[in-house]
């Protein structure tokens, strides 16, 4: 039997026994630091500043928007009862001047993206807010009896907005793992290993892709290749909204058949680029 020695305000020591401690108190975990578990961090160079807003004009409310300037990007989410968040994410380099002034930064940046919501002409029915801790945590292994669930257990950037929806699935794998060992009092040991092993296999990849975007660089290689072609084919665009839903993993998502597909899409779109830009040169020459 394991469980949380506490101390009451009047100075009183308890024992809160059980046969499962999860820890599911967030990436500040108290839980974790008294268990004395391993943290790995990787900075996030990039902070979140947002705000909500009613009755932006010409706003298509069927669907959100996001601007990948790289390495800063833009967000435009509408939400219930008629509010929109609208959430930037810049470079922490910059954050000094937006803690000075974080309105006009804010607008600043907004009224700068291309097609950008019209906010001015908006109501803004909250604060402009921030957020600067935001590094990518992974905790190590749990003690006997002890087990992670959600941000206690993996924290990624919230730019990629995983950490209710990578919380309430790895709720699912715990609760289908040691369900049956509770109920029949049977060692929790085999089942607690198999959830880790689920919980890393299952996520630690899509982590991985998050935290190296979260450094603020420019899109690799592979990602640019995707995210273009994205706007030009729609098999490709839902085979990226699949990943960025969380519905797939890294591994289909980057599989040769869809590198291959989105190749051959940008190549196609160039190569009508370019007969395209070659019959206006002869139009233009005809009609010298």
């Amino acid at each position: 039997m394991v469980g949380l020695e506490a101390t009451t305000t009047e100075g009183e020591r308890r024992l809160v026994s059980a046969r499962l401690t999860v820890a599911a108190d967030g990436r500040t975990s108290s839980l974790v630091d008294m268990a004395g578990i391993a943290t790995r961090e990787t900075a996030n160079n990039r902070f979140s500043c947002f705000a909500f807003f009613k009755n932006i004009p010409d706003e298509d409310r069927s669907r959100s928007r996001m601007w990948l300037l790289e390495p800063e990007v833009g967000y435009q989410f509408p939400n219930d009862g008629d509010t929109t968040l609208i959430a930037i994410m810049p470079l922490k380099s910059r954050l000094a001047a937006y803690k000075a002034d974080p309105e006009s930064c804010f607008t600043r940046f907004v009224e700068a993206l291309r097609e950008a919501p019209r906010i001015a002409g908006a109501e803004r029915v909250s604060k402009v807010m921030m957020y600067a801790r935001n590094s990518n945590l992974i905790r190590g292994a749990a003690p006997d009896g002890m087990t992670l669930l959600g941000d206690a257990a993996m924290t990624s950037d919230p730019l990629a907005g995983v950490g209710i929806s990578w919380a309430f699935l790895s709720a699912e794998w715990l609760v289908d793992l040691v369900s049956e060992p509770l109920l029949l009092g049977r060692p929790l040991r085999a089942a607690l290993r198999a959830y880790r092993r689920r919980h890393w296999w299952e996520l630690r990849a899509h982590h991985k892709t998050i935290a190296d975007l979260s450094q603020g660089g420019e899109l690799n290689a592979i990602q640019k290749l995707l995210f273009s072609a994205g706007t030009r084919d729609a098999r490709t665009a839902e085979l990226i909204n699949d990943f960025l839903a969380r519905d797939i993993g890294v591994a289909q998502f980057l599989s040769p058949a869809a590198l291959m597909r989105a190749a051959g899409v940008n190549f196609r779109h160039a190569l009508r680029a370019r007969e395209g830009h070659a019959r206006g040169a002869d139009e233009s020459l005809t009609e010298a």
